[in-house]
């Protein structure tokens, strides 16, 4: 019950503070071959991340810019350090509200991105508050609670294996 209310009065104050009133239409005819920057927010669970991977390959084939966001605990395991910008969180960067701190927001506000992907299947405001930080016009997600409010376009997950999802997901975003 007070896991609900909590994250109730985090959505709250996550649509209050950080959601970007972007009232114009997007097309999304080609959005990602002819975007240059991305962000990508990577799943907390390792073999989420993993199976994730995939996605990031393609966007490093197609010689996009790419900044990594993930635990500062898996980095070390991330492969190929050296293509990639990160921007990495620990546990001091996440509220009691499960929001982003007053240090990462800060970090975050300044950075642009022509597209921002969030790969994790599961709500979590912290990650839907970092999405909406940085400046990005298209915002892209799995479908899940309260996801429509921050993101742009939604991907349904039927799968409930995650290498079978990420690879789904991966064959969307390659038909824009």
């Amino acid at each position: 019950m007070f896991e609900n209310i909590k994250r109730r009065l985090a959505h709250y104050l996550l649509s209050k503070k950080y959601l970007s009133k972007n009232g114009k239409h997007l097309q999304f005819n080609k959005i990602i071959s002819n975007s240059r920057s991305f962000l990508i927010i990577l799943p907390e669970e390792i073999n989420e991340l993993n199976s994730s991977l995939d996605l990031v390959k393609y966007l490093l084939i197609h010689k996009k810019s790419i900044t990594i966001f993930m635990n500062e605990k898996n980095y070390n395991s991330f492969p190929a350090k050296d293509k990639f910008n990160f921007i990495t969180y620990g546990i001091n960067d996440i509220t009691k509200l499960n929001l982003p701190s007053k240090n990462l927001v800060n970090k975050l506000r300044g950075k642009n991105y022509d597209i921002v992907i969030d790969l994790n299947r599961k709500e979590n405001t912290f990650f839907s508050a970092v999405a909406n930080i940085v400046g990005s016009n298209v915002r892209i997600s799995f479908k899940k609670d309260f996801s429509e409010s921050y993101y742009n376009l939604l991907f349904k997950n039927n799968s409930p294996e995650a290498e079978l999802a990420f690879r789904n997901f991966l064959e969307v975003v390659r038909m824009f």
